[in-house]
């Protein structure tokens, strides 16, 4: 956003567009949450292949339904939403009404990224994200640098539209484009990974090993069958009372309660 308020300061409608742009921007940050999560629910909830498809349609009726409410307050609910709420006059909200329509492709383009960013992520290759944000930002400075020495005949949020829009594209035709040159299949499973992190003992409820001591291992894998099936909360409880309680216990009778009783009073 500052690179392309940098932009287009520098139309002729600068102080216009930079205005139209924060409202256009705000809006399509607001309605583009669920899109911006997708990178976060990617991590913990992607375990298989059914996984990943159920987030890829979540992702792709989601922004379809978000592209609807754009087009909805670009043009029907224009004068409630921009005007009533938003307080708008009719001049500005004529003027963003086409491009606050062409967000309706936001998304889309948006989600795709957060996706793809999802999937490299799970799959450590977070240099690829890296590389990603320096191609935009590469991008944007050379537009920056093309329009400084050839203007445009075109309004300022037309280009900051265009900018907003060609940003996201390009990062997420990049990453997807690099998905594809990856090896044939699904995104390798949460639980695969953890799986072949390197533990003390192949325990298959163990996420994440903690190196405990070997008496603490050695109480866990006493029975001599390997790793163990992981025991409930009451297994667990009934477990400690066991190796907790000594074998005679000290009784101490009524009378010697009551005695201490006495004493104490």
């Amino acid at each position: 956003p500052l690179v392309t308020s940098a932009v287009i300061s520098r139309f002729p409608d600068g102080p216009l567009a930079l205005a139209s742009f924060g409202v256009i921007r705000s809006l399509t940050m607001l309605l583009g949450g669920p899109m911006r999560n997708l990178q976060q629910a990617y991590l913990p909830l992607v375990k298989s292949a059914k996984d990943y498809g159920t987030l890829v349609v979540f992702f792709r009726r989601i922004s379809g339904v978000l592209a609807l409410l754009m087009l909805l307050i670009a043009f029907p609910a224009n004068r409630l939403v921009l005007g009533d709420l938003i307080g708008l006059d009719e001049s500005m909200r004529a003027y963003i009404a086409l491009p606050l329509a062409a967000c309706a492709l936001y998304p889309a383009l948006y989600g795709l990224s957060n996706l793809m960013r999802g999937y490299f992520a799970g799959a450590h290759r977070t240099a690829l994200l890296g590389r990603a944000t320096l191609y935009k930002l590469v991008y944007l400075l050379a537009c920056w640098a093309l329009l400084t020495l050839v203007p445009l005949p075109v309004s300022g949020i037309a280009a900051a539209i265009f900018f907003l829009l060609s940003c996201e594209a390009i990062e997420g035709g990049y990453l997807r484009w690099r998905r594809g040159r990856q090896p044939a299949g699904t995104p390798l499973p949460v639980c695969e990974r953890e799986e072949r992190m390197d533990k003390k003992h192949p325990c298959p409820d163990c996420r994440q090993c903690q190196w405990c001591p070997e008496e603490r291992c050695r109480l866990c894998l006493r029975s001599g069958k390997g790793c163990r099936k992981k025991l409930s909360m009451t297994e667990q409880i009934e477990l400690y009372e066991k190796l907790n309680t000594p074998e005679c216990p000290r009784t101490v009778s009524t009378s010697q309660a009551e005695g201490s009783q006495t004493k104490r009073d």
